[in-house]
């Protein structure tokens, strides 16, 4: 038939859909890891939502269950969060203190180095100097890109907003889903 091998066709075509399929795995790539994080979350809540589920009356909807769990689940997270952020947010305030003494100082003044590199020590210092000198030019520049950068990042945050409503609702219709 006009030169074209059947077995050929089935082969391109195979290739073809295969291609295909990972053309749209890898465009849907970041909403399949966002679902499937959800669910496993999801999968790591029910044994938790079943139990207190279980310690209710029958006629109270599992939505209850839900939001107990969500809540403790909550007041961990900014429990933990809380004493965090205050040490970061210090720790970064200690560390803004110390930046201009560090860059003026000389960095090899208290580290002991052999006798036969003594001579060359004023060089290596000058060559750290100048380096520290301009990470301090850069530090400006990067802290105003920072905004930016973060901006460019909430598609992230969003990600890891999603993933604990798409559990939610996995949750609670989870017996419906399972049964259909």
């Amino acid at each position: 038939m006009l030169g074209i091998d059947r077995r050929a066709l089935g082969v391109l075509w195979t290739a073809f859909l295969f291609a295909l399929i990972l053309i749209v795995i890898y465009e849907t790539g970041r909403t399949l890891i966002v679902f499937a994080v959800a669910v496993i979350f999801a999968h790591l809540l029910a044994p938790i939502v079943n139990f207190i589920e279980r310690r209710f009356p029958p006629r109270v909807p599992r939505v209850w269950s839900l939001l107990i769990v969500y809540s403790a689940l909550l007041a961990v997270i900014v429990g933990v969060s809380i004493p965090l952020v205050e040490r970061i947010s210090r720790e970064a305030g200690i560390f803004a203190a110390k930046v201009p003494d560090f860059l003026h100082s000389d960095p090899l003044e208290n580290l002991p180095i052999p006798r036969w590199l003594e001579p060359v020590r004023p060089e290596v210092t000058s060559f750290i100097h100048q380096r520290m000198v301009e990470l301090g030019q850069r530090i400006g520049p990067m802290l105003s890109t920072l905004g930016t950068q973060i901006i460019t990042g909430l598609p992230a945050v969003l990600g890891v907003i999603l993933i604990p409503i798409l559990a939610f609702f996995f949750l609670k219709d989870g017996p419906i889903i399972r049964d259909m």
